[in-house]
């Protein structure tokens, strides 16, 4: 399956930073060229100190001690059940 899925990120939404407007898109080269096209008429500006930022919060995240992403499933995981009650 992995060889027909697109996978879209926002490190804004994974940062809760939603203003930081910060992407990208991860999937086989064979389907990105696609993404390329459409990005050439939808790209906006970006300000190079967003991108730093979600740069290095990528690089500590990734890090095997670093819970970041555990922890905001987690959160998100409990906010869904308290909506579900």
């Amino acid at each position: 399956m992995y060889d027909r899925v697109i996978t879209i990120y926002s490190g804004g939404k994974i940062f809760q930073a939603t203003g930081a407007r910060s992407g990208w898109v991860i999937g086989p080269e064979k389907y990105i060229k696609y993404v390329k096209s459409v990005y050439q008429i939808t790209c906006f500006c970006q300000f190079s100190v967003v991108e730093g930022a979600v740069g290095k919060s990528l690089n500590d995240i990734s890090q095997e001690s670093n819970t970041y992403l555990l922890d905001y499933a987690k959160n998100m995981i409990e906010k869904r059940n308290l909506l579900l009650k």
